[in-house]
């Protein structure tokens, strides 16, 4: 009998590669981002079919507001608030169609 497995996988953030808040030695070692990381479990994995992957995270929203580490004016606070929103949404949506 062969059954099916399914996995889901949601990753909070955009990944190791965000150095803001890093110490320096942290920075020195390889860093794997999300989308690697999958990549590298999909190359492992022969015989899993993956399905798809969903960005859940706008990368260039998050750059702009990771400067929440030294302090933020409240417009910067309300577009974090908005990035989150929007991430929360778009996590919820993946988990619904899956």
């Amino acid at each position: 009998m062969t059954e099916k497995t399914r996995i889901y996988v949601i990753f909070p953030s955009s990944g190791l590669d965000h150095r803001g808040a890093w110490e320096p030695e942290d920075i020195k070692r390889k860093m794997m981002t999300n989308e690697e990381m999958l990549g590298e479990l999909e190359n492992r994995c022969t015989g899993v079919e993956f399905v798809g992957k969903v960005n859940l995270v706008d990368e260039e929203r998050k750059d702009r507001i990771s400067r929440a580490h030294y302090g933020t004016t409240e417009e910067e606070r309300q577009y974090q608030a908005e990035t989150n929103r929007i991430a929360e949404e778009r996590r919820r949506v993946a988990i619904e169609s899956v």
